[in-house]
């Protein structure tokens, strides 16, 4: 899309809601007010938001997780990022098995160099 093209939907757009002074959707009179487009390839079909209807439109629907140490599903504390672990015990598990593998690498890694060293 053009920089005319955009100038020219979004004049459209502004067009389509002038005069509204409530958000459609909690009805809060509100002198800053959103535009929200459903549907991009619509440019005038326009929703008049206020900003706190307009971030709650936008906002991701919590991420469902699987712990990776008991297999339980669980809602991660955030929905930026995809929690792995459900709670501070299995957190304690996780990270003591890690421990664990890194002990088993070093040691056999050592016995392949002590192999080595008596040829």
């Amino acid at each position: 899309m053009t920089a005319r093209n955009k100038a020219a939907v979004w004049k459209a757009a502004q067009r389509a809601v002038q005069g509204v002074t409530e958000c459609q959707r909690c009805g809060a009179v509100s002198k800053v007010l959103q535009r929200h487009h459903p549907d991009y390839s619509k440019p005038t079909e326009v929703i008049v938001l206020c900003p706190r209807c307009h971030a709650a439109v936008h906002k991701k629907p919590p991420y469902q997780s699987t712990c990776v140490v008991c297999g339980k599903q669980f809602v991660a504390a955030t929905h930026r990022h995809r929690a792995k672990l459900c709670s501070p015990e299995c957190q304690s598990e996780y990270f003591r098995r890690l421990a664990k593998a890194r002990r088993e690498a070093r040691s056999a890694a050592n016995s392949q160099e002590a192999a080595h060293a008596d040829l």
